[in-house]
């Protein structure tokens, strides 16, 4: 659903979620290969729901298979166990299962599952909350297994769902894990107080199963199409969709503003953050060139902030939030332009508007927006801007720069784990 300091997701969503009907978008999984190292590698389709905001992947634990959203901002693996608690999160009091918007199938501990003793799983997301029990079960993704992987099973839940998952699948670093010592914890505290663990690829990676690097491709649904294919997750290769032969590489970065006691008392690498070191916009109708990443079109009609600032990689996210300069600039480009919605930090624009140009400099590179990534279909008959301003949504003082979905309908993106390093590649 969310990074650990997203505060939007399915908060923002109000798009009605559509049942998916299984023979309509079969999700594909490539058979895993062994490299010439003894490593393997594979593919895993993603399916794009609520209109394009959500990618699920399936994922298998102890031989029961789950749709789980895929978010880069998170790190846990965790599905709904049988007989979860569906909480209102305004009383605490208990909803009927279907108000948080699952799907209808639950974990039942298997036979390969062993709980953690004096451990308890518990994570905070902007969109909500899940806790339950931490254990140990085997764990099959891209049809690669990995046995004793912790995995949190729910028995408590906000509303997170989007009418198909069961769970969620974080890519993040160790550090953001949600492990916690003891058998109960207060809900309050579930950012700090961690017992960090291997997330899933990074397990897999440790036991010499992977090599330690996977790449995304997120595929662009239809204005008005509520799920279809949603692109590839690939694991040890690079996933074959069409792209630039120009890569951009950028490390990882270390975050120094976010509070010590969210990554276990420890300045680590946390989030796939990297620096954006310019964002350009405006009027489309200047002469730039759609998804380029070098030498682009006359850039001489375009502004640009040249302000650097450490973004976070988040397609869990829906908005992207920028500074609030730039990204009030950004949002005056549209025509007509964006209007902050009173009591909200998103800015609302008519679903016919004309989109600016916008594009993110990273690594000397520039990342063009598609202008179908400008405008969010909210499903009941608005529409918004994807940018907003981080300063309305902040943590402890902490200012989150977090770049969302439609950033990655735009890239091939490989996050390399060995390395801590980053690559992009425009989509052709």
């Amino acid at each position: 659903m969310s990074a650990v300091f997203r505060i939007i997701s399915s908060l923002a969503v109000l798009s009605a979620t559509a049942a998916y009907p299984s023979n309509t978008f079969p999700l594909h999984r490539r058979q895993s290969e062994i490299t010439r190292r003894g490593f393997s590698k594979g593919s895993a389709s993603l399916l794009s729901t609520q209109l394009g905001e959500v990618v699920d992947v399936e994922v298998n634990l102890g031989g029961q298979s789950f749709l789980v959203e895929l978010d880069l901002g998170s790190s846990d693996l965790w599905v709904v166990g049988d007989g979860y608690k569906c909480i209102d999160p305004s009383t605490n009091g208990i909803l009927p299962q279907s108000s948080c918007l699952y799907g209808n199938k639950t974990y039942s501990p298997s036979e390969t599952f062993f709980p953690i003793p004096n451990q308890n799983f518990g994570v905070f997301y902007g969109a909500g909350i899940a806790a339950g029990i931490l254990g140990n079960d085997t764990v099959t993704f891209a049809n690669i297994s990995v046995p004793r992987q912790k995995v949190g099973i729910a028995q408590s839940t906000t509303n997170q769902g989007d009418g198909v998952n069961s769970g969620l699948l974080g890519l993040a670093y160790p550090a953001l894990t949600s492990a916690h010592p003891g058998t109960s914890i207060d809900n309050t505290t579930f950012l700090y107080n961690r017992i960090p663990y291997d997330p899933l690829l990074f397990n897999m990676a440790n036991q010499g199963l992977i090599e330690p690097f996977f790449s995304l491709a997120i595929e662009r649904t239809s204005f008005d199409e509520a799920t279809g294919p949603g692109g590839l997750l690939s694991i040890g290769e690079i996933a074959p969709v069409p792209h630039s032969h120009e890569w951009a590489s950028t490390p990882v970065v270390i975050l120094p503003d976010i509070p010590i006691n969210v990554t276990a008392n420890i300045s680590q690498i946390s989030y796939w953050a990297l620096e954006i070191q310019g964002v350009y916009y405006g009027n489309r109708q200047s002469p730039v060139k759609s998804n380029c990443t070098t030498e682009p079109a006359n850039l001489d009609h375009l502004s640009k902030n040249d302000t650097s600032f450490n973004g976070i990689l988040d397609n869990g996210n829906l908005l992207t939030f920028l500074p609030a300069a730039v990204a009030e600039a950004v949002n005056a480009q549209f025509s007509p332009p964006a209007t902050l919605a009173e009591g909200t930090y998103t800015w609302s624009v008519p679903c016919n508007a004309t989109a600016p140009a916008f594009g993110l400099e990273i690594a000397r590179q520039i990342f063009w927006h598609d202008a179908r990534d400008m405008i969010i279909n909210n499903g009941d008959g608005t529409c918004s801007s994807p940018i907003a301003r981080a300063e309305d949504v902040t943590l402890d003082g902490f200012v989150g720069h977090f770049i969302g979905i439609q950033f990655f309908k735009n890239v091939l993106a490989v996050f390399d784990f060995g390395k801590d390093e980053i690559r992009l590649a425009a989509r052709t």
